[in-house]
């Protein structure tokens, strides 16, 4: 993090509360791929509707679905 928006938190909340505050955002930063348990994670995956509705085009069951 850049030194002086460090310094900008710290002054407005105290060192303790500052440093507490980035450790749990670095803790709870949104992850594309798991700590290895779970490798792949589709939901994280933002054009995995477009992936599926072109593969339900492409072998012609697209149109078959209800609305």
């Amino acid at each position: 993090m850049d030194h002086e928006l460090r310094q900008q938190l710290e002054a407005r909340l105290g060192h303790l509360h500052a440093r507490k505050r980035l450790g749990i955002e670095q803790e709870t930063r949104p992850r594309v791929f798991g700590n290895g348990i779970n490798f792949f994670h589709p939901e994280n995956w933002y054009s995995i509707h477009s992936l599926i509705r072109n593969s339900l085009r492409l072998v012609g069951l697209y149109g078959r679905g209800g609305s």
